[in-house]
């Protein structure tokens, strides 16, 4: 896919023609499910039930075929949830549903075609796989129509997905999982060196990246090891003080500044740590650090020591993983490099042009964040109005929209906004649920540190500078709990219960600021108070898993789980392994809300409380694919 090259040359932006999308820095109620709710609770908003997804007569027959498998009777069945799953090669078409039992509480799946026939989704996956190969094989869409016009000698960088990755459950560390995945990608790059030019072999993933010759692409296909081949993209970067918006600044009377973590700036260019008001760190590339603004004022952002525009995170150790360039190989040397260092949290503020699809890279970040070291890892959503850039359609990372905040401290003197140029439209997925950005922070008119003499320079816009508040934001609660350095899971659970500035659309979950602005000092308290849960469920575990709660009456209440993708599909269509649903129980024992998304792997459910209880959040398994036994889980709650 073919971006565009941003310059910036005195406040003016010059487009020319280039390919990667570094994210720019310019210079400057839903319907609620049905079902009965509890009189000690008044329910905001939670999971969408569509409506036009499936007729009356259709519902019938679904409540109908639920009643016999599971010997139920029918009137005791309600629909909470029907979505249509739609196979783009075979253009087939299902409709998912998922209906309660009033009485015992239990959901039910089913899938049906459109004439209301049960059907097997497993088998209508493989027939699409099928299909996808017979037209594609092991490429990309992207990368297959580039090659129908390319000559068998015409050269191509590409990414190269290797199957046989190690096993979340067998992740020993890091000298572990270097040796497998040395062992992993040693064959194919011996061929790889008769035929092309090695550009980059990751130690932390099963990917490669490779110049190579048309003729040379089609022959790997045919290998047994290779799983996808994806075309390597270009990157571009995306860019007054955030603090006091999003709260940082009433955590750090506490003592938490984000001490102990280490936060990395994966960049094509370098943090200039001679500014007085950013701490020494170290660089990936130190003899050309290549030392620029756009790094700079990121790192600024995180971690700046100004009395008056100060970071989110003062206190956190910085690593500038500085790649040189902005190719998709460059930057996944810089991320191992920093993953290498030990690195917590990884703050992406660029991207790539995307299609809506996952590609090798969305699977890159997806891999390492449920393996050594576990890092949490942030990125821009982009800042074109449109779709969110890659790799920002990653499941396990935290996708960050920008919103103005008009340069005050208040949320509504004047009204905080939507920034006009920040991402939104979410990726393809089956059952188009899936929502994207998940959290919005402050990206407009921002003053942050500099390369040179005053240290200090602003205003600047741009998603680039929403990323690494939240970056920040991730390190303080590292610094009030160190165990979650490795629980990026119970990070975002965190980061999501606690994101109450709702900016627009639904407070719950919408399009534009996804589940809200991040609160810092929210997201502190619900760490401080020990409001989360982590550790891992099995396929085996006895489901609902319960989490009870005390809530004070008239309280907005909110409940978010968070999982890993595994980062197995193939072609850019990678599907959850498992899908967990949440709904929370009031004192009287009714159900307040659910959140049932099929194609997200995180839920939210929020609700205002009316009576004070124990309230009691359900954490439900929808579906778990066969493959693997055990998942990593984050649940938190915030009450405000």
């Amino acid at each position: 896919m073919i971006n565009k090259k941003i310059e910036i040359k005195n406040g003016l932006v010059a487009l020319g023609s280039m390919l990667i999308i570094i994210f720019l820095i310019f210079p400057a109620s839903a319907d609620t499910p049905k079902g009965d709710y509890s009189e000690e609770s008044t329910e905001i908003v939670n999971d969408v039930y569509e409506e036009n997804a499936v007729s009356s007569e259709m519902t019938s027959k679904i409540i109908e075929k639920i009643a016999n498998r599971e010997n139920i009777p029918s009137g005791r069945l309600e629909v909470l949830k029907a979505e249509k799953a739609k196979f783009e090669v075979t253009n087939k078409e299902l409709i998912e549903v998922k209906v309660v039992d009033k009485e015992s509480g239990d959901i039910y799946g089913i899938s049906v075609d459109t004439k209301g026939n049960e059907v097997n989704k497993n088998t209508v996956e493989q027939q699409e796989e099928v299909a996808y190969r017979q037209i594609y094989g092991k490429l990309t869409k992207e990368l297959h129509e580039e090659l129908l016009s390319k000559n068998n000698a015409d050269k191509t960088n590409v990414g190269i997905w290797l199957s046989g990755g190690t096993d979340v459950e067998q992740n020993k560390g890091e000298k572990d999982s270097i040796a497998k995945h040395e062992a992993i990608e040693a064959p194919i790059i011996a061929e790889i060196k008769k035929k092309g030019k090695i550009r980059y072999a990751s130690q932390y993933a099963p990917l490669i990246y490779a110049e190579l010759s048309k003729k040379a692409i089609e022959e790997l296909e045919a290998r047994g090891d290779v799983e996808v081949i994806d075309k390597e993209g270009i990157a571009k970067p995306e860019i007054n003080s955030s603090v006091p918006t999003i709260r940082a600044n009433l955590v750090w009377p506490y003592g938490i500044t984000g001490y102990g973590v280490k936060v990395a700036v994966v960049e094509d260019d370098g943090i200039a740590f001679a500014n007085p008001y950013i701490k020494d760190g170290i660089y990936y590339k130190p003899l050309t650090p290549n030392i620029d603004f756009h790094a700079t004022a990121v790192a600024g952002v995180i971690e700046s020591t100004h009395s008056t525009y100060k970071g989110v995170a003062p206190g956190v150790d910085l690593l500038s993983a500085n790649s040189l360039d902005y190719y998709e190989s460059s930057l996944i040397a810089a991320s191992d490099w920093a993953l290498s260092k030990g690195a917590n949290i990884l703050s992406l503020s660029w991207g790539i042009e995307s299609d809506g699809r996952l590609h090798v890279m969305d699977k890159y970040y997806d891999y390492v964040v449920p393996r050594w070291p576990y890092p949490t890892i942030v990125k821009s959503a982009g800042n074109t109005a449109g779709l969110i850039t890659t790799p920002g359609n990653a499941w396990n990372v935290i996708t960050t929209g920008a919103i103005d905040d008009w340069n005050t401290a208040s949320w509504f003197s004047p009204n905080d906004v939507m920034a006009w140029y920040s991402s939104y439209i979410d990726p393809y997925s089956q059952h188009s649920d899936r929502e994207k950005p998940e959290v919005a922070a402050v990206g407009s008119r921002i003053t942050s540190t500099s390369t040179g003499y005053p240290w200090i320079e602003g205003e600047y816009d741009g998603t680039s500078l929403a990323a690494p508040a939240v970056a920040g934001e991730a390190a303080l609660l590292m610094s009030n709990n160190s165990s979650l350095k490795s629980w990026p899971e119970a990070v975002r659970a965190a980061i999501f219960a606690s994101a109450i500035h709702n900016i627009e659309g639904s407070s719950r979950l919408s399009e534009y600021d996804g589940m809200g602005a991040v609160v810092a000092s929210e997201a502190y308290k619900v760490v401080a108070n020990n409001q989360l849960k982590y550790g891992m469920i099995y396929s085996t575990t006895s489901y609902p898993i319960n989490y009870t709660f005390y809530a004070p009456s008239g309280k907005k209440v909110r409940v978010a789980i968070a999982w890993n993708s595994r980062s197995k599909g193939p072609h850019g269509r990678d599907t959850l392994k498992v899908d967990l649903d949440l709904r929370v129980k009031s004192p009287s024992g009714n159900y307040t809300g659910y959140s049932l998304s099929y194609d997200n792997n995180y839920e939210i459910v929020e609700f205002y409380s009316s009576v004070s209880g124990y309230y009691t959040a359900e954490i439900i398994k929808s579906r778990w694919d066969a493959g693997y036994s055990s998942e990593r889980l984050g649940y938190a709650y915030s009450i405000t």
